[in-house]
């Protein structure tokens, strides 16, 4: 008997290998069907929400937060034409391990860590509990980016 288990991230669930620089061989399925495999250290599943961190450190792109979208980025990978995939976030998405030379695990917003085993299949998909999050009246996106990551200033 197979023992499912279910955890919930908000930022981010990424598939990694417990040592630096180790290459994982992986691929990817998204509502049942093959998508592409992956050479790469790692592989993250962001949220809009996680858009602007770990995801944006290994190259995925800012999401607007009421987009409905769940970016996939792989880390480091082993070829030029792995590209991060913006998809909905109505997705479901299976990453099945193809090989594997070290222990592998799963982490869940960086507080849940799971070991993943050969052969083993992964699923993320998107929760059907929501958090709201509640902003003050004068709260602007893009102002806060622009403060956060120092983009340019007005010129007028």
């Amino acid at each position: 008997m197979i023992k499912k288990k279910s955890f919930s991230a908000i930022n981010e669930v990424i598939l990694h290998s417990d040592k630096v620089s180790n290459m994982i061989d992986f691929e990817v399925y998204i509502n049942g069907k093959f998508s592409f495999s992956h050479r790469s250290d790692g592989f993250i599943i962001s949220t809009p929400t996680g858009s602007t961190g770990y995801s944006l450190s290994a190259g995925g792109p800012i999401l607007e937060h009421s987009l409905k979208a769940i970016i996939l980025i792989p880390m480091f990978p082993h070829t030029l034409s792995s590209r991060p995939v913006v998809i909905s976030n109505k997705s479901n998405i299976c990453l099945k391990i193809n090989n594997m030379h070290e222990n592998l695990q799963i982490s869940c917003d960086n507080q849940v860590v799971l070991p993943i085993k050969l052969k083993e299949k992964i699923f993320v998909q998107k929760s059907t509990n929501y958090l709201y999050l509640i902003h003050p009246k004068n709260y602007n996106y893009f102002s806060h980016l622009r403060s956060k990551l120092n983009w340019s200033k007005n010129f007028f």
